[in-house]
């Protein structure tokens, strides 16, 4: 196994810089110590590497008194000298008191649980299936987990099969992991949703808006008209200009024969010879009358 370099504890009252804290530092310890595949006499040195001031001061007090203590037996040491004080009782108090935060996610509050579970039991005589059976009762009792979820956890505690940690935390990330995906497929599709009515909300309007229409051309019949209207004004102004005027009456009646009424059309012409000749009598004087021919 690869050597890694462990952190430092000290146990002094003002830790330095690169001093670690103890509980930090003995979890550490304890994984590392159960991954190397060396002696004992090699993990005795390599957490002696690890201890500066007080803490390696009675390490070596230890190892005057037994050549041969292990390396378990100065974990415990150490720790009942600069573990935490705190009773088993206090430990199970503030474990059964923890609940999950406003809007914390099951599976961070079961990483926070796990370390407050591990104090209150260290002191007990619990196994470690009595451990999981009480991480799940916990579970049940202070998260509000998903209908399908909380069905496979009472289904589990019911067999008296209660998940390991690493067992619970896989369920529980694998149910947050399909809500999630449940979730955004449900935005995509209202968001297809949203713009689909907003596009035929769209496309009625421009259906109820009229079309713009071309300017009508002007009628026949308005142009009739206002022929009619302009030939009726020159009409009368010809006939006041014929009473002004010192005209015959003759002049008069040709005036306005020539500028007559719209729609009448002028005598025809077989019938100007037959005036012509009535106008000839009229010039034998007042009177006289032709002879019929035999």
């Amino acid at each position: 196994m690869w050597y890694r370099k462990l952190k430092v504890f000290s146990g002094n009252m003002e830790p330095a810089a690169d001093d670690e804290n103890f509980e930090v530092w003995l979890e550490q310890i304890t994984e590392m110590m159960a991954l190397w595949q060396v002696s004992e006499a090699e993990k005795r040195r390599r957490l002696l590497e690890s201890l500066r001031g007080p803490a390696l001061a009675i390490m070596r007090v230890l190892r005057a008194n037994d050549e041969a203590i292990t390396v378990r037996q100065c974990l415990d040491a150490l720790k009942q000298i600069f573990g935490n004080k705190e009773d088993c009782r206090t430990s199970q108090f503030k474990f059964l008191q923890t609940f999950p935060q406003a809007g914390e996610r099951n599976s961070a509050f079961l990483l926070r649980l796990e370390p407050l579970l591990q104090k209150a039991v260290q002191s007990s005589p619990l196994s470690a299936r009595s451990t999981d059976t009480i991480r799940l009762k916990h579970m049940l009792a202070r998260t509000a987990a998903t209908p399908a979820l909380r069905g496979k956890l009472e289904l589990l505690d019911q067999r008296g099969c209660p998940p390991t940690f690493l067992e619970l935390m896989k369920l529980i990330r694998d149910e947050e992991e399909w809500e999630t995906t449940m979730a955004v497929t449900r935005e995509k599709q209202g968001q297809v949703g949203r713009s689909r009515r907003a596009s035929d909300r769209q496309d009625g309007e421009e259906s109820s808006v009229p079309a713009p229409q071309a300017p009508a051309a002007p009628q026949e019949g308005l142009f009739q008209d206002s022929s009619t209207q302009t030939v009726r004004e020159g009409m009368g102004l010809a006939m006041k200009r014929s009473r002004s005027s010192s005209c015959s009456g003759g002049e008069e009646e040709e005036l306005s024969q020539a500028v007559g009424p719209p729609g009448v059309s002028p005598p025809p012409a077989k019938q100007r010879p037959q005036l012509s000749v009535e106008e000839s009598g009229n010039e034998l004087g007042a009177g006289a009358m032709s002879h019929p021919e035999p």
